[in-house]
């Protein structure tokens, strides 16, 4: 073949039609699938803030009560509480785990979704 000749492929009116119309269809699926992804994100950032939130509370009652430990006189429970203190430390720690994974998970969508917009 010679390659200053482009080749031509001639489509006829119904086929023309039928591509036209899988083409909208799949443009309309992906602003669907686009607007999913952008409630997840909302969702998924609307969690991150409670879960700050709440961790928040959490760290401020366990100033309360180390607060209240050293005011407060001792009693034989004292050995009690300082065992239900350091499991209450080891679900803090596990949380902020899993705060920081969540945070990895948004950054890589949000990446993502920085490629899409940059293609579309």
């Amino acid at each position: 073949m010679n390659n200053q000749n482009p080749v031509y492929v001639r489509f006829s009116l119904e086929e023309a039609l039928f591509s036209k119309g899988n083409l909208v269809s799949y443009e309309i699926e992906i602003l669907k699938l686009l607007r999913i992804l952008k409630k997840y994100e909302l969702y998924k950032k609307e969690e991150i803030l409670i879960r700050t939130k709440i961790i928040q509370n959490l760290q401020e009652m366990k100033k309360n009560l180390n607060f209240l430990d050293k005011e407060l006189p001792k009693t034989k429970e004292v050995e009690e509480i300082k065992k239900a203190d350091s499991d209450f430390d080891v679900l803090v720690k596990m949380s902020e785990k899993k705060d920081q994974s969540t945070l990895d998970l948004e950054r890589q969508l949000e990446e993502i979704q920085a490629r899409i917009k940059a293609f579309g």
